[in-house]
């Protein structure tokens, strides 16, 4: 019984697929941690720590799940603190009474 494979054949394609998602996984895993960790060196030094840290974990996020986890608790964390800043903001604001008349001058 001998078996033959023809160069055309569809068996090849399959290896070339996991071979380029293996590449693309590397490649966004390199920079992606290397996007973060120059967030995370902002933290201590000047630069936008804020904005780049997030950026890295939403690049890691496109191949792994752990960090699309992380991206969505940070997500959530900050739409929690803004509703219950506006909720404080209102509840205060509505304890100030304003001023009915201001006199600028006396005569």
């Amino acid at each position: 019984m001998s078996v033959t494979i023809k160069s055309n054949s569809r068996f090849f394609q399959p290896t070339t697929t996991i071979k380029f998602a293996w590449l693309r996984r590397t490649v966004v895993a390199v920079i992606g941690f290397t996007v973060l960790l120059i967030g995370l060196a902002m933290v201590v030094l000047p630069g936008p720590a804020v904005i780049v840290i997030p950026l890295g974990l939403a690049i890691l996020a496109t191949e792994f799940v752990w960090a699309k986890g992380i991206l969505e608790k940070a997500r959530a964390t900050i739409a929690r603190k803004r509703t219950r800043k506006k909720g404080q903001s209102n509840a205060a604001d509505d304890h100030i009474e304003p001023a009915t008349s201001i006199r600028l001058s006396e005569e």
